[in-house]
């Protein structure tokens, strides 16, 4: 379970896994047909507010994990996206510079294409998963 208030949860395409992420700045990973939890996940955190999560997300593929939030304003003076390997927590790539908190993150069901919602009316942003462009 996670300390603090619970933000999003997401499933893979194939309904395996189930990934939630809280204000507690951590996202956890369970199997969808027990409950077990398989794998916690912490991105860099700071003090405050910095590290907490508001949005997550699982790739089609099941391969790939989304987190953001109030994530990378610390050092950065704007947001990020952090993507991780589902298996070893690895960071794949950081997606800097946004403007806003981000609210929310969903992949397409192709796959190729990932949006995020940020705050303070800032719109949706639409990456290419091939690149994270």
């Amino acid at each position: 379970m996670h300390n603090s208030t619970g933000r999003r949860i997401a499933t893979d395409a194939s309904g395996k896994y189930i990934l939630s992420c809280s204000d507690d700045k951590t996202a956890r990973l369970w199997d969808a047909s027990n409950g077990e939890l398989l794998n916690t996940f912490r991105i860099p955190i700071g003090e405050g507010r910095e590290g907490r999560l508001q949005a997550c997300a699982i790739s089609t593929d099941g391969k790939t994990i989304a987190l953001a939030g109030q994530t990378g304003f610390e050092w950065d003076k704007l947001y990020c996206i952090y993507l991780l390997n589902i298996q070893t927590g690895e960071l794949i790539t950081r997606i800097k510079e946004l403007p806003a908190v981000i609210n929310d993150i969903e992949f397409s069901k192709d796959g190729k294409w990932m949006a995020a919602g940020l705050g303070n009316k800032k719109g949706v942003f639409i990456f290419n998963t091939a690149n994270w462009t």
